[in-house]
Protein backbone atom coordinates (compact mmCIF):
# COMPACT_ATOMS: atom_id res chain seq x y z
CA UNK A 1 0.00 0.00 0.00
CA UNK A 2 1.20 3.20 -0.91
CA UNK A 3 0.09 6.83 0.44
CA UNK A 4 0.72 10.69 -0.24
CA UNK A 5 -0.29 12.77 3.03
CA UNK A 6 -0.05 16.23 1.10
CA UNK A 7 -3.38 17.62 2.32
CA UNK A 8 -5.84 17.68 5.10
CA UNK A 9 -8.55 15.32 2.93
CA UNK A 10 -5.97 12.77 2.14
CA UNK A 11 -4.62 12.80 5.98
CA UNK A 12 -8.43 11.70 6.86
CA UNK A 13 -8.85 9.52 4.31
CA UNK A 14 -5.79 7.71 4.61
CA UNK A 15 -6.61 6.88 8.26
CA UNK A 16 -10.10 5.73 7.58
CA UNK A 17 -8.52 3.35 5.48
CA UNK A 18 -5.50 2.01 7.99
CA UNK A 19 -8.48 1.41 10.36
CA UNK A 20 -10.70 -0.74 7.83
CA UNK A 21 -7.80 -2.59 5.97
CA UNK A 22 -6.71 -5.76 6.98
CA UNK A 23 -4.03 -7.97 6.63
CA UNK A 24 -1.56 -4.60 5.68
CA UNK A 25 1.98 -6.19 4.93
CA UNK A 26 3.87 -3.59 3.18
CA UNK A 27 3.32 0.13 3.47
CA UNK A 28 4.78 3.60 2.43
CA UNK A 29 3.47 6.78 3.72
CA UNK A 30 5.05 10.29 2.22
CA UNK A 31 4.56 13.32 2.79
CA UNK A 32 6.13 16.09 0.95
CA UNK A 33 4.63 19.09 3.08
CA UNK A 34 4.87 19.57 6.87
CA UNK A 35 2.88 17.83 8.83
CA UNK A 36 1.71 18.70 12.44
CA UNK A 37 3.12 16.60 15.37
CA UNK A 38 -0.04 15.46 16.62
CA UNK A 39 -1.28 14.23 12.69
CA UNK A 40 2.49 12.70 12.30
CA UNK A 41 2.10 10.80 15.86
CA UNK A 42 -1.63 9.81 15.23
CA UNK A 43 -0.57 7.83 11.36
CA UNK A 44 1.69 6.29 13.45
CA UNK A 45 -0.17 5.24 16.34
CA UNK A 46 -2.83 3.72 13.48
CA UNK A 47 -0.54 0.76 12.79
CA UNK A 48 -0.75 -0.52 15.94
CA UNK A 49 -3.41 -2.28 14.38
CA UNK A 50 -0.95 -4.04 11.74
CA UNK A 51 1.59 -5.04 14.17
CA UNK A 52 1.19 -8.48 13.72
CA UNK A 53 1.27 -8.30 9.45
CA UNK A 54 3.21 -5.64 8.66
CA UNK A 55 6.65 -6.43 7.42
CA UNK A 56 7.80 -3.41 5.25
CA UNK A 57 7.41 0.19 6.46
CA UNK A 58 8.22 3.56 4.77
CA UNK A 59 7.77 6.64 6.52
CA UNK A 60 8.74 9.61 5.31
CA UNK A 61 7.52 12.27 7.10
CA UNK A 62 8.49 16.36 6.92
CA UNK A 63 7.74 16.15 10.73
CA UNK A 64 10.70 17.53 13.24
CA UNK A 65 8.69 16.73 16.33
CA UNK A 66 9.26 13.83 18.64
CA UNK A 67 5.22 12.01 18.75
CA UNK A 68 5.86 10.41 15.65
CA UNK A 69 9.24 8.81 16.56
CA UNK A 70 7.94 8.32 20.42
CA UNK A 71 5.00 5.87 18.63
CA UNK A 72 7.54 4.16 16.18
CA UNK A 73 9.20 3.61 19.25
CA UNK A 74 6.21 1.92 20.71
CA UNK A 75 5.35 -0.10 16.97
CA UNK A 76 8.97 -1.56 17.08
CA UNK A 77 9.18 -2.15 20.66
CA UNK A 78 6.23 -4.12 20.39
CA UNK A 79 6.51 -7.87 21.44
CA UNK A 80 4.24 -8.79 18.22
CA UNK A 81 5.73 -6.74 15.78
CA UNK A 82 7.29 -8.22 12.29
CA UNK A 83 8.41 -5.37 10.98
CA UNK A 84 11.62 -6.47 8.95
CA UNK A 85 12.19 -3.71 6.90
CA UNK A 86 12.22 0.00 7.83
CA UNK A 87 12.78 3.34 5.55
CA UNK A 88 12.55 6.77 7.09
CA UNK A 89 14.26 8.01 3.42
CA UNK A 90 13.50 11.83 3.01
CA UNK A 91 11.77 12.35 6.38
CA UNK A 92 12.81 15.02 8.74
CA UNK A 93 14.22 14.03 12.38
CA UNK A 94 15.01 16.11 15.61
CA UNK A 95 17.96 15.33 17.98
CA UNK A 96 15.35 14.39 20.26
CA UNK A 97 13.76 11.91 17.78
CA UNK A 98 16.65 10.47 17.06
CA UNK A 99 17.46 9.43 20.73
CA UNK A 100 14.22 7.77 21.02
CA UNK A 101 14.46 6.05 17.60
CA UNK A 102 17.79 4.94 19.15
CA UNK A 103 16.23 3.26 21.75
CA UNK A 104 13.58 1.41 19.90
CA UNK A 105 16.58 0.04 16.95
CA UNK A 106 18.57 -1.04 19.79
CA UNK A 107 15.63 -2.85 21.29
CA UNK A 108 14.32 -4.56 18.07
CA UNK A 109 14.55 -8.27 17.25
CA UNK A 110 13.06 -8.06 14.19
CA UNK A 111 14.59 -5.08 12.24
CA UNK A 112 16.74 -6.80 9.14
CA UNK A 113 16.93 -3.21 6.59
CA UNK A 114 17.46 -0.01 8.15
CA UNK A 115 17.18 3.11 5.58
CA UNK A 116 18.34 6.42 7.38
CA UNK A 117 18.87 7.74 3.40
CA UNK A 118 18.79 11.75 2.79
CA UNK A 119 17.48 12.51 6.12
CA UNK A 120 16.69 16.29 6.81
CA UNK A 121 17.26 18.50 10.00
CA UNK A 122 19.22 16.17 12.18
CA UNK A 123 22.44 17.12 13.62
CA UNK A 124 25.72 14.96 14.35
CA UNK A 125 24.53 15.13 17.97
CA UNK A 126 21.50 12.83 16.71
CA UNK A 127 23.32 11.04 14.26
CA UNK A 128 25.84 9.82 17.15
CA UNK A 129 22.49 8.47 19.34
CA UNK A 130 21.03 6.64 15.63
CA UNK A 131 23.99 5.00 15.04
CA UNK A 132 25.40 3.81 18.04
CA UNK A 133 22.19 1.91 17.96
CA UNK A 134 23.04 -0.07 15.20
CA UNK A 135 26.06 -2.08 17.12
CA UNK A 136 23.11 -3.34 19.78
CA UNK A 137 20.55 -4.44 16.66
CA UNK A 138 21.81 -8.19 16.48
CA UNK A 139 18.73 -8.85 13.84
CA UNK A 140 19.96 -6.11 11.43
CA UNK A 141 21.60 -7.24 8.12
CA UNK A 142 21.40 -3.65 6.08
CA UNK A 143 22.37 -0.51 6.91
CA UNK A 144 21.80 3.00 4.59
CA UNK A 145 23.06 6.16 5.77
CA UNK A 146 23.62 7.69 2.41
CA UNK A 147 23.21 10.96 1.07
CA UNK A 148 23.59 12.88 4.35
CA UNK A 149 26.19 14.94 6.05
CA UNK A 150 26.94 12.82 9.55
CA UNK A 151 30.22 14.10 10.47
CA UNK A 152 33.36 12.50 11.50
CA UNK A 153 32.07 12.21 15.02
CA UNK A 154 29.06 9.88 13.80
CA UNK A 155 31.59 8.30 11.85
CA UNK A 156 33.48 7.25 14.59
CA UNK A 157 29.57 6.00 16.41
CA UNK A 158 28.96 4.20 13.38
CA UNK A 159 32.49 2.32 13.37
CA UNK A 160 32.15 1.51 16.77
CA UNK A 161 28.61 -0.30 15.88
CA UNK A 162 30.28 -1.96 13.07
CA UNK A 163 32.66 -3.70 15.65
CA UNK A 164 29.93 -4.87 17.89
CA UNK A 165 27.31 -5.88 15.45
CA UNK A 166 29.03 -8.41 13.27
CA UNK A 167 26.04 -9.39 11.34
CA UNK A 168 25.81 -6.45 9.34
CA UNK A 169 26.28 -7.87 5.60
CA UNK A 170 25.22 -4.46 3.37
CA UNK A 171 26.39 -1.01 3.83
CA UNK A 172 25.45 2.05 2.00
CA UNK A 173 27.50 5.00 2.58
CA UNK A 174 27.41 7.17 -0.47
CA UNK A 175 27.49 10.73 -0.52
CA UNK A 176 28.43 10.82 2.85
CA UNK A 177 30.89 14.05 2.73
CA UNK A 178 33.02 12.94 5.77
CA UNK A 179 36.41 13.66 6.45
CA UNK A 180 39.44 11.52 6.71
CA UNK A 181 38.90 10.76 10.28
CA UNK A 182 35.82 9.63 9.50
CA UNK A 183 36.33 7.05 6.86
CA UNK A 184 39.50 5.77 8.73
CA UNK A 185 37.49 5.20 11.75
CA UNK A 186 34.96 3.30 9.55
CA UNK A 187 38.13 1.43 8.13
CA UNK A 188 39.08 0.05 11.63
CA UNK A 189 35.33 -0.88 12.14
CA UNK A 190 35.34 -2.70 8.96
CA UNK A 191 38.36 -4.69 9.92
CA UNK A 192 35.40 -6.38 12.58
CA UNK A 193 32.84 -6.98 10.24
CA UNK A 194 33.70 -10.02 8.67
CA UNK A 195 30.38 -10.54 7.16
CA UNK A 196 30.13 -7.68 5.64
CA UNK A 197 29.77 -8.56 1.85
CA UNK A 198 28.02 -5.50 0.26
CA UNK A 199 29.99 -1.96 0.51
CA UNK A 200 28.73 1.55 -1.52
CA UNK A 201 31.58 4.42 -0.98
CA UNK A 202 30.94 6.50 -3.60
CA UNK A 203 30.47 9.97 -4.05
CA UNK A 204 32.93 10.41 -1.28
CA UNK A 205 35.07 13.02 -3.03
CA UNK A 206 36.55 15.00 0.00
CA UNK A 207 38.46 12.03 0.67
CA UNK A 208 42.18 12.64 -1.38
CA UNK A 209 44.02 9.37 -3.36
CA UNK A 210 46.47 8.84 -0.50
CA UNK A 211 43.81 8.89 1.99
CA UNK A 212 41.99 5.86 0.20
CA UNK A 213 45.38 4.11 -0.21
CA UNK A 214 45.54 4.58 3.78
CA UNK A 215 41.80 3.04 4.15
CA UNK A 216 42.23 -0.10 2.48
CA UNK A 217 45.48 -0.99 3.92
CA UNK A 218 43.95 -0.95 7.25
CA UNK A 219 41.53 -3.91 5.78
CA UNK A 220 44.18 -5.35 4.22
CA UNK A 221 45.36 -8.08 6.97
CA UNK A 222 41.42 -8.14 7.59
CA UNK A 223 39.69 -11.73 7.18
CA UNK A 224 37.50 -9.98 4.71
CA UNK A 225 34.08 -11.61 2.69
CA UNK A 226 33.33 -8.38 0.76
CA UNK A 227 32.17 -9.03 -2.56
CA UNK A 228 30.38 -5.93 -3.72
CA UNK A 229 32.50 -2.88 -3.72
CA UNK A 230 31.06 0.18 -5.53
CA UNK A 231 33.46 3.36 -5.84
CA UNK A 232 32.73 5.21 -8.10
CA UNK A 233 32.98 9.46 -8.18
CA UNK A 234 35.98 9.11 -5.72
CA UNK A 235 39.38 9.88 -5.96
CA UNK A 236 41.33 7.22 -6.14
CA UNK A 237 44.41 7.03 -8.30
CA UNK A 238 46.30 3.87 -9.33
CA UNK A 239 48.31 3.28 -6.06
CA UNK A 240 44.87 3.00 -4.76
CA UNK A 241 43.68 0.46 -7.43
CA UNK A 242 46.58 -1.86 -6.70
CA UNK A 243 45.57 -1.56 -2.49
CA UNK A 244 42.30 -2.89 -3.62
CA UNK A 245 43.42 -5.96 -5.39
CA UNK A 246 46.11 -6.22 -2.89
CA UNK A 247 43.12 -6.38 -0.17
CA UNK A 248 40.19 -7.90 -1.94
CA UNK A 249 41.82 -10.10 -5.10
CA UNK A 250 39.99 -13.44 -3.71
CA UNK A 251 36.94 -12.47 -2.64
CA UNK A 252 35.42 -9.56 -4.40
CA UNK A 253 32.57 -9.99 -7.37
CA UNK A 254 31.42 -6.62 -8.36
CA UNK A 255 33.89 -3.73 -8.42
CA UNK A 256 32.67 -0.51 -9.96
CA UNK A 257 35.39 2.07 -10.20
CA UNK A 258 33.19 4.30 -12.73
CA UNK A 259 34.61 8.25 -12.49
CA UNK A 260 37.76 8.04 -11.02
CA UNK A 261 39.77 10.27 -13.44
CA UNK A 262 43.29 9.61 -11.68
CA UNK A 263 43.01 5.69 -13.02
CA UNK A 264 45.59 5.44 -15.90
CA UNK A 265 46.69 2.31 -17.61
CA UNK A 266 48.75 1.39 -15.21
CA UNK A 267 45.61 1.45 -12.66
CA UNK A 268 43.60 -0.27 -15.62
CA UNK A 269 46.27 -2.86 -16.26
CA UNK A 270 46.78 -3.86 -12.67
CA UNK A 271 42.78 -4.68 -12.82
CA UNK A 272 43.19 -6.56 -16.20
CA UNK A 273 46.40 -8.59 -14.28
CA UNK A 274 43.87 -9.75 -11.68
CA UNK A 275 41.01 -10.87 -13.80
CA UNK A 276 43.73 -13.57 -15.01
CA UNK A 277 44.75 -14.65 -12.12
CA UNK A 278 43.47 -18.20 -11.13
CA UNK A 279 42.15 -17.08 -7.59
CA UNK A 280 40.10 -14.38 -9.22
CA UNK A 281 36.17 -14.08 -8.67
CA UNK A 282 35.55 -11.08 -10.18
CA UNK A 283 32.15 -11.32 -11.98
CA UNK A 284 31.13 -7.30 -12.68
CA UNK A 285 33.44 -4.81 -13.19
CA UNK A 286 33.45 -1.07 -14.25
CA UNK A 287 36.12 1.27 -15.32
CA UNK A 288 36.85 5.15 -15.17
CA UNK A 289 34.93 6.00 -18.87
CA UNK A 290 37.80 8.77 -19.78
CA UNK A 291 40.02 5.99 -20.11
CA UNK A 292 38.26 3.44 -22.61
CA UNK A 293 40.29 3.06 -25.90
CA UNK A 294 41.45 0.24 -28.35
CA UNK A 295 44.25 -0.57 -26.40
CA UNK A 296 42.37 -0.67 -23.66
CA UNK A 297 39.18 -2.90 -24.56
CA UNK A 298 42.63 -5.29 -26.24
CA UNK A 299 43.81 -5.66 -23.25
CA UNK A 300 40.82 -6.72 -21.53
CA UNK A 301 39.84 -9.12 -24.03
CA UNK A 302 43.55 -10.63 -23.65
CA UNK A 303 42.79 -10.50 -19.96
CA UNK A 304 39.40 -12.82 -20.84
CA UNK A 305 41.10 -15.66 -23.15
CA UNK A 306 41.26 -17.89 -19.85
CA UNK A 307 39.14 -16.49 -17.52
CA UNK A 308 35.93 -18.31 -16.59
CA UNK A 309 34.23 -15.71 -13.72
CA UNK A 310 33.53 -12.57 -15.80
CA UNK A 311 30.25 -12.08 -16.47
CA UNK A 312 30.04 -8.24 -16.88
CA UNK A 313 32.23 -5.71 -18.27
CA UNK A 314 31.59 -1.76 -17.97
CA UNK A 315 33.43 0.23 -20.93
CA UNK A 316 31.17 3.43 -21.16
CA UNK A 317 32.11 5.80 -23.54
CA UNK A 318 32.67 3.47 -26.46
CA UNK A 319 32.05 5.54 -29.18
CA UNK A 320 35.13 5.54 -30.72
CA UNK A 321 36.48 1.88 -30.43
CA UNK A 322 36.69 -0.18 -33.42
CA UNK A 323 39.46 -2.50 -34.05
CA UNK A 324 39.61 -3.58 -30.06
CA UNK A 325 35.82 -5.15 -30.80
CA UNK A 326 37.33 -8.10 -33.22
CA UNK A 327 40.05 -8.37 -30.42
CA UNK A 328 37.29 -9.36 -27.87
CA UNK A 329 34.69 -10.75 -30.14
CA UNK A 330 37.67 -12.90 -31.34
CA UNK A 331 38.23 -14.24 -27.63
CA UNK A 332 34.22 -15.21 -27.52
CA UNK A 333 34.62 -17.20 -30.45
CA UNK A 334 38.00 -18.26 -32.48
CA UNK A 335 36.89 -19.63 -35.60
CA UNK A 336 40.16 -20.97 -36.25
CA UNK A 337 38.85 -24.68 -36.06
CA UNK A 338 36.27 -27.08 -33.27
CA UNK A 339 39.45 -26.58 -30.58
CA UNK A 340 39.68 -22.71 -30.55
CA UNK A 341 35.89 -22.76 -30.38
CA UNK A 342 35.80 -24.70 -27.48
CA UNK A 343 38.46 -23.33 -25.55
CA UNK A 344 37.35 -19.38 -26.53
CA UNK A 345 35.36 -17.65 -23.48
CA UNK A 346 31.65 -19.20 -23.01
CA UNK A 347 31.01 -16.42 -19.87
CA UNK A 348 31.32 -13.13 -20.65
CA UNK A 349 27.43 -11.99 -21.17
CA UNK A 350 27.16 -8.23 -20.92
CA UNK A 351 29.81 -5.20 -22.19
CA UNK A 352 28.30 -1.61 -21.87
CA UNK A 353 27.92 -0.27 -23.82
CA UNK A 354 28.45 -1.61 -27.41
CA UNK A 355 28.76 1.38 -29.50
CA UNK A 356 29.29 0.84 -33.43
CA UNK A 357 30.48 -3.34 -32.02
CA UNK A 358 29.79 -5.91 -34.68
CA UNK A 359 27.25 -8.19 -35.03
CA UNK A 360 29.54 -11.23 -34.43
CA UNK A 361 30.18 -9.65 -30.70
CA UNK A 362 26.89 -8.91 -29.81
CA UNK A 363 26.01 -12.69 -31.37
CA UNK A 364 28.06 -13.94 -29.10
CA UNK A 365 27.53 -12.22 -25.92
CA UNK A 366 23.83 -13.10 -26.34
CA UNK A 367 24.72 -16.90 -26.40
CA UNK A 368 26.92 -16.58 -23.45
CA UNK A 369 23.75 -16.03 -21.25
CA UNK A 370 22.89 -19.49 -21.80
CA UNK A 371 23.87 -21.53 -18.20
CA UNK A 372 24.44 -24.60 -20.45
CA UNK A 373 27.85 -23.99 -21.80
CA UNK A 374 28.00 -27.36 -23.61
CA UNK A 375 24.71 -25.77 -25.75
CA UNK A 376 26.87 -22.77 -26.21
CA UNK A 377 29.63 -24.62 -27.01
CA UNK A 378 27.74 -26.54 -29.70
CA UNK A 379 25.59 -23.04 -31.19
CA UNK A 380 29.21 -21.33 -31.90
CA UNK A 381 30.42 -24.07 -33.42
CA UNK A 382 27.47 -24.07 -35.56
CA UNK A 383 27.21 -20.63 -36.66
CA UNK A 384 30.88 -19.92 -36.94
CA UNK A 385 32.77 -23.40 -37.87
CA UNK A 386 30.02 -25.15 -40.65
CA UNK A 387 27.68 -22.71 -41.57
CA UNK A 388 30.44 -20.61 -42.53
CA UNK A 389 32.44 -22.56 -44.07
CA UNK A 390 30.64 -25.51 -46.36
CA UNK A 391 33.33 -27.34 -46.74
CA UNK A 392 33.35 -28.17 -43.27
CA UNK A 393 30.99 -30.46 -43.79
CA UNK A 394 33.47 -33.25 -44.74
CA UNK A 395 34.25 -33.83 -41.06
CA UNK A 396 30.86 -35.70 -40.84
CA UNK A 397 31.70 -37.69 -43.90
CA UNK A 398 34.78 -39.09 -42.85
CA UNK A 399 33.78 -40.12 -39.56
CA UNK A 400 33.41 -43.72 -38.91
CA UNK A 401 29.76 -44.99 -39.29
CA UNK A 402 29.34 -46.07 -35.21
CA UNK A 403 29.58 -42.29 -34.89
CA UNK A 404 27.56 -40.50 -37.29
CA UNK A 405 24.02 -41.09 -35.67
CA UNK A 406 25.82 -39.72 -32.32
CA UNK A 407 26.73 -36.13 -34.52
CA UNK A 408 23.57 -36.09 -36.51
CA UNK A 409 21.43 -36.32 -33.10
CA UNK A 410 24.02 -33.59 -32.16
CA UNK A 411 23.43 -31.20 -35.19
CA UNK A 412 19.68 -31.40 -35.16
CA UNK A 413 19.09 -31.53 -31.16
CA UNK A 414 16.99 -28.11 -31.95
CA UNK A 415 16.29 -25.45 -34.65
CA UNK A 416 19.50 -24.00 -34.19
CA UNK A 417 21.29 -26.68 -36.79
CA UNK A 418 18.52 -27.04 -39.18
CA UNK A 419 20.18 -25.89 -41.78
CA UNK A 420 23.49 -27.55 -41.25
CA UNK A 421 21.32 -30.81 -40.59
CA UNK A 422 19.63 -30.55 -44.39
CA UNK A 423 23.60 -29.43 -45.72
CA UNK A 424 24.54 -32.30 -43.92
CA UNK A 425 21.78 -35.00 -45.65
CA UNK A 426 22.45 -33.33 -49.02
CA UNK A 427 26.50 -33.98 -48.68
CA UNK A 428 25.54 -37.82 -47.51
CA UNK A 429 22.73 -39.05 -49.27
CA UNK A 430 23.52 -42.87 -48.89
CA UNK A 431 22.63 -42.22 -45.29
CA UNK A 432 18.76 -42.22 -46.58
CA UNK A 433 19.20 -44.34 -49.28
CA UNK A 434 17.17 -48.18 -48.40
CA UNK A 435 19.41 -49.62 -50.98
CA UNK A 436 22.99 -48.31 -50.01
CA UNK A 437 21.89 -48.88 -46.08
CA UNK A 438 21.04 -52.89 -47.09
CA UNK A 439 24.38 -53.39 -48.68
CA UNK A 440 26.30 -51.63 -45.34
CA UNK A 441 24.11 -53.65 -42.62
CA UNK A 442 25.32 -56.30 -45.30
CA UNK A 443 28.72 -55.54 -45.01
CA UNK A 444 28.71 -55.13 -41.22
CA UNK A 445 27.07 -58.91 -40.83
CA UNK A 446 30.13 -60.28 -42.32
CA UNK A 447 32.25 -58.68 -40.04
CA UNK A 448 30.60 -59.64 -37.17
CA UNK A 449 29.61 -55.61 -35.97
CA UNK A 450 26.42 -55.19 -34.93
CA UNK A 451 23.65 -54.07 -36.35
Amino acid sequence: MNADLSDKRSQEGLLSALKSVRCLRDLALTCCTKLDDSTAGEFVASLSDHVTKLKSLWLGLYNSGKQWCIELDKLLQNPASKIAKLELRFSAISDEGAIILGVAIRKSRTLKTLCLAEIDEITTFGWVALLSSVGSCSSLKELDVSDNQIGDEAAAALSNSLAINTSVEVLELGWLDIGVSGIMAIGYGLTRDVSLKKLSLQSNESINCAEWVDFFGILRNNNSALENLNLSHNEIDNEGVIAIIDTLRTTLKFLSLSHNQHITIVGLRALATLIQQPNSCLEDLTIPPGSIIDEVVVMYANALFNNSTMKVLHLDNTKSITWGWAALANVLCNKTDIESICSSNHKLQKVYSLANAPSDLVLCLELNKNEDKAEVVRQKIIKYHFLNGESNIDKFVKMELTELPHAISWVGRNNTGASLLYKLCKSIPTLFDSESKAKAAECRKRKGVGL
